[in-house]
């Protein structure tokens, strides 16, 4: 017999880290409109290493605490087509990654995109939140606390 995993109610925002990219704390939407989720790089290029190519991002930006300005580089990527907030599609490079968001740790695709105009760094979507969440869309920061930004 199959037992029933309970799920943990969220806020409508969280903050999350990625361990997989030395990241601490970032503030995260959670969008249950959204399919995927995605981070706010400021750099985003493939680079050529004999003869295999690499995905290189920088993450965050200067603005947020913990921006490294140093490159992040994947061996394994794909690129995917992605509808955005504006409801246009395009195409964007995607990791497996873990999230940590309170002391649950999820293994899931992440995409990199251009967040600079957005309020948050981080969207997290359906995808991520299936089986493991259920948000209150009423309340915020249920198993984190906010992070100031300077």
């Amino acid at each position: 017999m199959k037992t029933k995993r309970i799920k943990k109610i969220i806020g409508r925002f969280e903050a999350i880290s990625f361990p997989d990219f030395d990241l601490g704390l970032v503030n995260a939407k959670i969008d249950t409109g959204a399919d995927s989720c995605a981070i706010h790089c400021s750099h985003i290029k493939l680079i050529e290493n004999n003869g295999v190519e690499h995905l290189a991002v920088k993450l965050l930006d200067k603005r947020h605490k913990e921006f490294t300005n140093k490159f992040i580089v994947f061996d394994e990527f794909k690129e995917r087509r992605v509808k955005n907030s504006f409801g246009i599609v395009e195409s964007r490079y995607a990791v497996k990654t873990n999230i940590q968001v309170g002391d649950e740790i999820i293994n899931t695709d992440i995409t990199f995109a251009t967040r600079s105009l957005m309020n948050y760094e981080v969207l997290l979507g359906r995808k991520f939140l299936k089986g493991v969440f259920v948000v209150d869309v009423a309340r915020r920061y249920l198993l984190s606390h906010h992070i100031k930004e300077d």
